[in-house]
């Protein structure tokens, strides 16, 4: 059964919706399959979302201050469970870290080249059953990190190097299993918060 994307915009006060008086929410994608991704992104001058499903990644952005109409656009076509779109290298434009296939063991980076998504990148080991993924800027640089659930359970952190000019992958811990994961700020310092699910813990890497 295909699935929707659905959106609403929401109130000052969200306290005066309940059982009876529902959010009105308007479907803006149809026909999606595994729809499952989602991030939020702040662009040079737009804020937008991205969302990855098994007919690919979309972008989708709301209305400007009086206009109705949402903007959505099918940026990648190959099935996607996660994703980042951010400027790794630095050029002005977004680079699209994908997940392939669902949850799948294929990690990958697309660049945008007249008209069409190119692979720039793969990591060469793969990561059965990537689950958890997140996306921050440290020292000024875009990192992505990514965890697996399967296999040798790797949590990896993969950027782009300037002076290189090749994405250079660093693995970070092994066996853990990691769900989910975020960055968070503790005294200025950035820190990764981790639901390694496989071993039944919550754990914070720093460095």
């Amino acid at each position: 059964c295909p699935g929707r994307l659905w959106v609403s915009e929401l109130p000052q006060n969200i306290m005066q919706y309940d059982n009876e008086h529902q959010l009105k929410f308007t479907p803006l994608l149809s026909g999606l399959y595994k729809n499952h991704g989602f991030c939020i992104h702040q662009g040079r001058k737009i804020q937008y979302a991205v969302v990855g499903s098994e007919n690919g990644v979309y972008m989708v952005v709301p209305p400007n201050s009086g206009d109705s109409s949402w903007k959505c656009e099918h940026i990648f076509d190959k099935p996607v469970s996660d994703m980042l779109y951010r400027d790794f290298d630095h050029d002005g434009e977004n680079e699209l870290l994908v997940i392939t296939p669902f949850h799948g063991e294929n990690i990958q980076i697309y660049k945008s080249s007249n008209g069409k998504m190119l692979k720039i990148y793969e990591r060469k080991k793969k990561m059965p059953f990537a689950h958890a993924i997140w996306g921050d800027t440290i020292n000024g640089d875009e990192y992505a990190f990514i965890g697996g659930r399967n296999g040798d359970r790797e949590l990896v952190s993969i950027h782009y190097d300037r002076d290189t000019e090749q994405y250079i992958e660093e693995v970070i811990d092994v066996g853990a299993g990691a769900a989910n994961c975020m960055m968070y700020k503790v005294d200025g310092e950035k820190r990764l918060l981790v639901a390694n699910r496989e071993t039944d813990e919550v754990g914070i890497y720093e460095w």
